[in-house]
């Protein structure tokens, strides 16, 4: 018998939005470097925003990996054809970045948003789920808890 992972996969909740953020800033910087700018904090308060925005539209279909003291270990996310689109600049976002990474980074972020569009599709087929967002703490990686996030759904 398998030994039990040391981790557990559960739906993520409005709670785990700052910890999510973080971890979506370390995302953009490995796949989209010098897409955020501006403090780091203010760059995981401005994620924060834009995850709890429309009633928590970050958390649709995100799954988190969580280790036994609960902390969180990392994130993965689906798309659904029936699902509305993820609002990347919901209302508030520009008076938010410009609170939290300043106006120099702020003048950036239409660009970001157009880049991570790009990359953004949803699923052609009905039946389809599109996996994204999969991102683990660095601390964490090669533990094969983004594997397990990927394969939860």
């Amino acid at each position: 018998m398998p030994a039990p992972l040391p981790f557990t996969i559960r739906p993520a909740e409005a709670a785990d939005v700052p910890r999510i953020a973080s971890l979506l800033v370390q995302l953009y910087a490995a796949e989209l470097p010098g897409a955020l700018r501006g403090p780091p904090a203010g760059q995981v308060r401005l994620l924060a925003f834009t995850l709890a925005a429309k009633q928590g539209q970050g958390l649709r279909g995100r799954l988190i990996a969580v280790d036994a003291a609960g902390a969180i270990l990392g994130t993965a996310a689906i798309n659904r054809p029936d699902a509305p689109p993820y609002e990347r600049a919901p209302d508030g976002t520009v008076r938010h970045a410009l609170q939290e990474i300043g106006a120099g980074p702020t003048a950036w972020l239409p660009l970001t948003v157009a880049r991570s569009l790009i990359r953004a599709q949803r699923p052609a087929m009905a039946d389809a789920v599109g996996v994204h967002s999969v991102v683990v703490d660095t601390r964490h990686r090669g533990q094969g808890v983004g594997r397990c996030c990927s394969l939860a759904f």
